[in-house]
């Protein structure tokens, strides 16, 4: 079965999960090819090889409660299904399945993050039966306990060998309905309409040597380099994060909105998730005693309640479906 992933990512994080599962689904030999297409640069709304695949997979990263403005842009966009065109439902079209990214988990208002998706591709002819939530280190305002940080990559990669699993023998999850939630709705709309001014508020300080990195690897195409040979910024800023945390001499700044970045900065590639890839990263188990004592200890309190619930999960010898 040949299967399309599609995915937008910030930061690394989205991207890595999208690597790993093409090679959990790749590497059972029970599969055809998986492509993978990151929603950035002039191709992003490419919808071509939609109709070449049996399957076709979302992962997004959650931008104030929602799918990032490329996702929703890519959804709206998609032609109809042929066998919706043709009065069939969902009948002959690509098994389609949503994975959202987090760094909270399963908590509000998180767990509203793919009911828009999810509907928009029911509209298009492609009726969703797989969803789930990723759990990753966060880039946004609080940062990820460090001693988590492999633990949550050793958890994910378990969840989504599971959903390559699962995917391959058609098995359908579909998460009870989440209500709509206007003060999600609210939160994304506020977040789309003041995302250009954050972008134009990003500033280069007196370390900065004009590189060019940032323009080059802004998934938005936001950022141009000046006559003065500085970075420039435009309207059509995602809030990504992949300048502030990506500059390799770290002299970008937002003026509005200063706690959206982590003081320690965010790690890009992540470390942890290149040593998965590796076979150096360790492996754990939730039902160790030592290992439950430091996901209790590094993640205490009601923030981290996501968190540590994935980790108790995707940590076990034998996690549930």
């Amino acid at each position: 079965m040949k299967s399309l992933i599609v995915y937008f990512s910030g930061t690394g994080t989205t991207a890595w999960c999208a690597r790993r599962l093409r090679e959990h689904l790749s590497g059972t030999g029970k599969d055809g090819e998986t492509i993978l297409h990151a929603l950035e640069g002039p191709g992003r709304n490419d919808h071509a090889r939609v109709h070449e695949v049996q399957r076709l997979i979302l992962l997004y990263p959650l931008h104030a409660g929602d799918a990032p403005k490329p996702v929703r842009e890519w959804v709206r966009q998609l032609p109809t299904a042929p066998a919706a065109a043709a009065g069939r439902g969902g009948e002959g079209n690509p098994l389609t399945a949503v994975f959202s990214v987090s760094g909270g988990g399963a908590i509000w208002p998180n767990n509203d993050g793919r009911r828009r998706v999810i509907r928009d591709l029911g509209r298009r002819g492609y009726p969703v039966s797989y969803e789930d939530m990723l759990v990753m280190p966060s880039n946004w305002t609080v940062e990820t306990p460090g001693e988590l940080v492999p633990l949550l990559h050793r958890a994910t990669d378990n969840r989504l060998r599971r959903a390559a699993e699962d995917l391959q023998r058609r098995i359908a999850k579909l998460s009870p309905a989440a209500p709509a939630s206007a003060m999600v709705s609210w939160m994304a709309s506020l977040e789309h309409r003041f995302s250009p001014r954050f972008g134009r508020g990003i500033t280069p300080d007196e370390n900065c040597n004009g590189c060019g990195w940032c323009a080059a690897n802004c998934p938005a195409g936001n950022i141009s380099m000046g006559a003065h040979g500085k970075p420039e910024f435009a309207d059509v800023c995602l809030i990504c994060m992949r300048c502030l945390y990506g500059c390799p001499k770290g002299s970008l700044s937002p003026s509005r909105l200063k706690f959206f970045r982590i003081p320690g900065g965010f790690e890009i590639p992540q470390s942890a998730g290149r040593a998965l890839e590796a076979g150096a990263l360790g492996d754990w188990d939730a039902g160790d005693k030592k290992t439950r004592e430091l996901i209790d200890s590094a993640a205490r309190g009601i923030l981290w309640l996501g968190l540590r619930r994935y980790l108790y999960r995707w940590l076990s010898a034998a996690p549930e479906a």
